[in-house]
């Protein structure tokens, strides 16, 4: 998926996948992924998408929601809080933490 956002292409096609998460199955209204990707040049974003009971869902009439798609660029303060809120819900393997170790305080 592409999306450009304030003059910045977001592209799941070329960009690094580095976690993901699912919820349910894609049959469900309540179904959603999560993917977190970084940029080739260092930009982080979120791919996601759902059903229509999930965060994804958009409306299409006025008792009608189906789901949806979508990628949102966020900050590194916004991917340690999604890392922080899905980590029970993924592995946090040692390729990600060497990733985001300047960002991060040793407990």
């Amino acid at each position: 998926m592409k999306k450009i956002i304030k003059g910045k292409l977001y592209d799941t096609d070329t960009a690094t996948k580095l976690c993901e998460y699912t919820y349910g199955n894609s049959s469900d209204h309540k179904y959603c992924h999560e993917a977190l990707y970084k940029t080739k040049i260092g930009a982080y974003f979120l791919y996601g998408k759902g059903g229509a009971a999930s965060q994804y869902a958009i409306q299409v009439s006025s008792n009608e929601y189906s789901g949806s798609k979508s990628i949102q660029a966020i900050s590194i303060a916004a991917v340690l809080d999604w890392l922080e809120e899905h980590s029970e819900l993924m592995p946090l393997d040692d390729a990600l933490i060497q990733e985001l170790q300047n960002h991060l305080e040793l407990a």
